[in-house]
């Protein structure tokens, strides 16, 4: 579900919002903050698309921005030319917003003007320029499946192929199925994939798009990740052949085979294309009833929590996030997984509405 760009973008001016998302809000500030995400149930849909829109902006606070370089920064990680910037933005109207106004910090006065700057170009490229989906499949062959927080969805193909969207995700397949269809397909969250039968039909290719590059399979079993900070396979059986779009026109394209046991992070425009071995069960069991640990960093599986459910995760003591954890979890619900996580770590957790703490909240009553 897309929310509307306006409400959004007005989120991302707001620089309580903003000291909200980085964790420097006041204790005022978070007490109301999460009394607003509580208000309406599309609350905590409008923070996970603002929180995607400032993870993959790359903000940081700062007393002395410099906004040349902050624009010319992002410019780069966005893929966009001085043409584009120059005509793609434009300043949304002022209106009384419908959030708590609270106190302004003068030290957040010009870092706002980065923040606006960066928050229109990042949301308008992320949401209506991005340039990967002008290199995919034909629009009008496609049909698109999305899904919501805490909801996963089986699509199984026509050719015996099986596709798990995870939650918060949306994947564009042909809509129509008969011989010599082309196997392309639009993603943006994750998925896995279990490829069977291509053997069957010579010469036809199995790609998946994204906005980073395209994943090419040949009969395989893996897992495509992309949330707007790179994409990311890995690959459970067989092998795939990864290649990253350029960031200009002018780049060389770059390919790499990713073969069993291994993972790829890359972004548009990557030059050095180095899959590594790792433990493959933490980044494909999340679809699975036992979702398999294995020395995963707690801060992985707290951006995880937000990704999948919608929440936002509040950790009290910032050296959990340092915290490796390996074992099994039952992967029922999140109150089963974040029961689990709590004992593992040995804290209490709490939730309050789409808020979940691990550690002693500084606003409960004791």
């Amino acid at each position: 579900m897309i929310e509307k760009t306006d409400e959004i973008l007005d989120l991302l001016l707001d620089e309580s919002f903003q000291r909200w998302l980085s964790g420097q809000a006041t204790e005022e500030e978070e007490q109301d903050w999460n009394k607003w995400l509580q208000e309406s149930p599309s609350n905590p849909r409008k923070l996970a698309e603002a929180r995607r829109v400032w993870r993959a902006a790359k903000f940081r606070t700062t007393s002395e921005p410099e906004v040349g370089r902050e624009w010319t920064n992002l410019a780069c990680r966005l893929n966009l030319n001085a043409a584009s910037s120059e005509t793609a933005v434009e300043q949304p109207s002022r209106a009384e917003w419908a959030y708590p106004q609270r106190q302004r910090r003068e030290s957040w006065m010009r870092f706002a003007t980065v923040a606006f700057a960066v928050a229109v170009l990042a949301f308008i490229f992320i949401r209506v320029l991005s340039p990967w989906r002008s290199g995919g499949p034909n629009s009008a062959q496609l049909q698109a499946i999305s899904t919501d927080y805490g909801q996963r969805a089986t699509i199984n193909l026509p050719d015996e192929t099986t596709i798990i969207l995870n939650a918060n995700s949306t994947l564009r397949y042909p809509a129509v199925w008969k011989p010599g269809t082309s196997h392309r397909f639009e993603l943006s969250g994750e998925a896995y994939f279990d490829v069977e039968n291509l053997k069957r039909h010579p010469g036809e290719a199995f790609v998946i798009f994204t906005h980073d590059g395209t994943v090419r399979v040949t009969g395989t079993r893996f897992v495509v990740y992309d949330r707007g900070e790179g994409t990311r396979v890995v690959v459970a059986e067989g092998s795939v052949a990864v290649k990253s779009a350029p960031a200009q026109s002018t780049e060389q394209v770059h390919e790499v085979d990713v073969k069993s046991g291994r993972l790829l992070h890359f972004k548009r425009g990557s030059s050095e294309l180095t899959p590594r071995q790792v433990a493959i069960e933490p980044y494909i069991t999340w679809w699975q009833k036992q979702f398999v640990l294995q020395r995963t960093p707690f801060k992985e599986i707290v951006q995880r929590l937000e990704e999948t459910y919608g929440v936002r995760v509040k950790v009290m003591d910032e050296r959990l996030l340092r915290r490796t954890l390996s074992g099994t979890i039952e992967n029922q619900s999140i109150v089963t997984v974040t029961d689990a996580l709590a004992t593992a770590l040995k804290v209490p957790v709490t939730r309050e509405g789409q808020v979940i703490i691990f550690g002693r909240s500084p606003f409960r009553k004791h």
